[in-house]
């Protein structure tokens, strides 16, 4: 039985295929990169130790990439003091939009205390959480809807 993806036209329509297997690849990618992200917050949280500190300052700085116009991302600089009583002043590694914390706030504080500069603020914006949710979110529905999308392209005689 000839497949609905045959006769004049079919051509053009063959190369259609390729959109879903795209959106296949992008929403994998998307899971893998969240999964990723998700791996390396928990590796850093079983070494961290944590402590409180006090918010000193709140810097901003304009982040972009090719893919976006870009946004503002706050960085907390967090003091806190160690247990041999040195006190730490530093930039937390992670950004958040919106800002995690305002100057004078106290808020929990992981660092590493093999380097103790390498510090984040224990909070569900400052942490990556919601971005990592969403990256695996949605990837996952880019991957199904792709897989569904040649699943279908097949099924109709696409490469035939």
């Amino acid at each position: 039985m000839p497949g609905l993806l045959q006769g004049p036209g079919a051509h053009e329509l063959r190369y259609l295929g390729f959109l879903p297997l795209l959106f296949f690849l992008v929403g994998s990618l998307l899971v893998y990169f969240g999964i990723r992200q998700r791996l390396a917050l928990r590796r850093f949280q079983r070494r961290a130790t944590w402590t409180t500190g006090t918010v000193t300052e709140v810097r901003s700085r304009w982040v972009s990439s090719r893919d976006s116009d870009g946004m503002f991302m706050y960085f907390p600089v967090v003091r806190f003091t160690l247990p041999d009583r040195h006190e730490v002043e530093t930039e937390v590694f992670s950004g958040s939009s919106p800002a995690p914390a305002h100057r004078g706030d106290t808020v929990t504080v992981l660092y590493d205390p093999r380097r103790p500069v390498r510090a984040r603020i224990d909070n569900f914006w400052a942490d990556g959480t919601l971005v990592i949710a969403v990256l695996v979110v949605i990837g996952g529905l880019f991957a199904t809807m792709g897989l569904a999308g040649v699943v279908a392209f097949v099924a109709l005689g696409g490469l035939g």
